[in-house]
């Protein structure tokens, strides 16, 4: 059975935040001693965080809270209100999207179009 929408479940003007979970896949470690291969992943800890505040920042999102655990990590968000949209967001989007979007995922590929070629293709 299909999921529900999130925007059909809950009233945006009711809900102030919301809590997400991300886990890893086959028991892997996010971060910490893992005991079983005795292996230490502690150091992913601050990688994860510092991502976390980087993309943040990048889309304008309020992040109130996160905790990164050994094996997933919780995100508390603050909900954006109706007409409440970030105006760095609304700068990103309209004019560039595509600049921020090659920043966050380096795809040598797409670097030969400009802005406008991108928006030509869409």
């Amino acid at each position: 059975m299909a999921r529900l929408v999130r925007a059909e479940v809950v009233d945006p003007a009711e809900c102030a935040a919301f809590h997400y979970i991300s886990r890893t896949v086959r028991w892997a470690f996010l971060c910490g001693h893992d005991s079983t291969s005795g292996k230490d992943y502690e150091h992913r800890r601050g990688w994860v965080e510092m991502r976390i505040e980087f993309l943040a920042g990048q889309f304008g999102i309020d992040v109130l809270s996160f905790a990164v655990m050994s094996n997933h990590l919780h995100l508390v968000r603050e909900n954006e209100r109706a007409g409440r949209l970030a105006e760095t967001v609304k700068l990103k989007v309209e004019s560039s999207c595509l600049v921020v979007w090659q920043a966050l995922v380096r795809v040598s590929a797409l670097s030969r179009f400009s802005a406008s070629q991108f928006q030509a293709r869409i």
